[in-house]
C-alpha cells in the first residue's frame, strides 16, 4: 500500500490544478517483525529498506537516537 501511495504521490505533483497532499507519517516502533512460518526475525529492515529506494520529495527517514531528538522529529513531522 506505501508503494502505491508513493506513486500517487508523484503523479499529483505534476497536477498545477492539485493542491499539495498533507504527508502521510508512519511510525514503526519496532524492528522486530513476525513471521509466521519462522518466529521472530530481529532487525530485519525490509519496511525501510524498500522506503529508502524513494526519493526525497516523496520519503524522509528519521531515526532518532534518543528522547529530545525523538520530541523534534515528532513536533517536526505534526508540523510539516
Amino acid at each position: 500500500m506505501f508503494n502505491q501511495h508513493a506513486k500517487w504521490l508523484k503523479v499529483t505533483r505534476k497536477l498545477g490544478w492539485r493542491k499539495p497532499v498533507s504527508s502521510l507519517n508512519y511510525l514503526l516502533s519496532s524492528h522486530v517483525w513476525r513471521q509466521d512460518h519462522n518466529g521472530y526475525s530481529h532487525q530485519y529492515p525490509g519496511f525501510i529498506d524498500h522506503v529508502a529506494n524513494k526519493k526525497a520529495d516523496i520519503v524522509r527517514i528519521y531515526l532518532p537516537p534518543d528522547d529530545n531528538t525523538l520530541l523534534w522529529v515528532g513536533d517536526h513531522c505534526l508540523r510539516t
